[in-house]
């Protein structure tokens, strides 16, 4: 099973356009080829924010991909169900399946819960 990696906002800066260019699909190619905790049957992980450091233009995909894997694995520790009242201020929230993110998300709406948590919007498209 093939995991999908998908990244909602990225923040780039760096004092060159063209260095900020060619990272793009250094990243891209670095998020395809991590080993990161995310395929493992079916789970939903939604980061929160990832900081990687500099990334240099003129680096392998594999230098980056490593960068991922560790600052995914720091965050592993704090890693929340997204039922747990910690989950508002994790970086790091859970879902067992997607099935799980959309029937959490309808029973909140349907007892006319918050559904404004940082993790809603990214973890299901609303």
């Amino acid at each position: 099973m093939t995991a999908t990696r998908i990244v909602r906002h990225l923040r780039l800066r760096g004092r060159h356009a063209d260095g900020i260019r060619q990272a793009v699909p250094l990243l891209e190619d670095a998020l395809r080829t991590a080993s990161l905790p995310d395929a493992e049957g079916g789970r939903i992980v939604v980061v929160r924010r990832l900081a990687l450091g500099a990334i240099d233009p003129r680096a392998a995909p594999q230098r980056l991909a490593l960068a991922l894997e560790r600052g995914v694995a720091r965050l592993g520790a704090m890693c929340t169900h997204a039922t747990d009242n910690a989950a508002l201020s994790a970086p790091v929230v859970w879902f067992a399946s997607a099935l799980e993110a959309h029937t959490l998300l309808a029973e909140r709406l349907a007892a006319g819960e918050s559904v404004d948590a940082w993790f809603w919007p990214l973890a299901v498209d609303v």
